[in-house]
């Protein structure tokens, strides 16, 4: 028997769902139509709710997540919503057990990801949180590579950059660079030390970041959220190998013993949301709810990732505006 598609809503129509969620869903929708059918958006802005159900395809608008629950028989979940108030509305979705993507990161605050990991747990509700670096498909690649090449040859050093233009926000590493943390931390582990230092001058300010990973590896993080350019690369380097990815111009080239042995570039042409990692991420949620197994990033994950950058912040002192 043919399952029927499962019906998907999103709650929260802001900048980040339009730019990201939406098109990857769309995109999901129009190659894969019987995976998923795109029932339901729901804000507490009617009118924004609208304009994203006419944009990508929704079929209903709701501005309670109270009546679209009470109304729609919803098979997934995408809760897309300001970190101020993703507590509140994902501590109301886990008990219902509607497998649920959720944005990180997971709450405004340690405790608040807490609670939702006991909620969770407490009532088994299949879900993800969105990082979607590790669906990158430069990310992607390097991670199957060191899958394959890379058992008996862990990664020794890994250096990320997360380079941003005008990005002043006091909790940028908490709400933007976790992303980069996320990432590191799905190559190496939870780091055993991660220490922060802020490098300033005038209005500019470089945070540089060391991390010490089990078995005597290391790392580094570059955060420059005020650098006039939009960038993001990482390199990996190991027993007689080193890579080289770049997930905001997607590429990635690994070499190994002296021999080039990958070198990719996304064609230009490919949408933005393939290219992030947000259509992935969309298809790899979309299969979870299907049943299979989880591959991206839980709450457990979520909850190490904001712990360290908690820990960063900490260290690093708030920037303002």
């Amino acid at each position: 028997m043919t399952e029927k598609p499962l019906s998907v809503a999103v709650i929260g129509a802001g900048s980040h769902s339009r730019q990201c969620h939406g098109p990857a869903l769309r995109l999901a929708f129009s190659r894969h139509p019987r995976l998923c059918h795109l029932s339901a958006v729901c804000d507490i802005d009617v009118g924004r709710a609208q304009a994203y159900a006419a944009e990508f395809g929704f079929h209903r608008v709701y501005g309670s997540v109270t009546e679209m629950l009470r109304s729609e028989p919803i098979d997934a979940i995408l809760a897309i919503t300001p970190i101020t108030v993703t507590c509140e509305v994902v501590s109301k979705l886990l008990p219902l057990r509607i497998p649920t993507l959720i944005e990180k990161p997971a709450g405004a605050t340690l405790a608040e990801a807490r609670r939702l990991l006991t909620l969770a747990e407490r009532f088994r509700t299949p879900h993800m949180v969105s990082f979607n670096r590790r669906f990158s498909p430069a990310f992607a690649r390097l991670r199957q590579w060191l899958a394959t090449h890379g058992k008996d040859r862990p990664p020794l050093f890994i250096e990320g950059k997360m380079v941003r233009h005008h990005r002043r926000e006091p909790d940028f590493i908490e709400g933007t660079a976790i992303h980069a943390v996320d990432a590191i931390i799905s190559i190496c582990g939870r780091p055993v030390r991660a220490s922060a230092r802020t490098v300033s001058g005038g209005r500019g300010y470089i945070i540089d970041v060391s991390f010490s990973f089990p078995q005597q590896r290391g790392g580094r993080l570059l955060i420059a959220p005020d650098s006039g350019v939009i960038s993001e690369t990482y390199e990996i380097a190991g027993d007689r190998y080193l890579i080289s990815a770049n997930v905001s111009a997607p590429s990635v080239h690994i070499f190994d013993s002296r021999s080039r042995v990958l070198s990719w570039r996304a064609a230009r042409t490919s949408p933005s949301c393939v290219r992030d990692g947000t259509y992935d991420e969309t298809l790899a949620f979309l299969k979870m709810a299907r049943g299979q197994p989880a591959a991206g990033p839980d709450l457990k994950d979520a909850l190490a990732a904001m712990e360290v950058c908690a820990s960063l912040a900490r260290q690093a002192g708030k920037k303002e505006c």
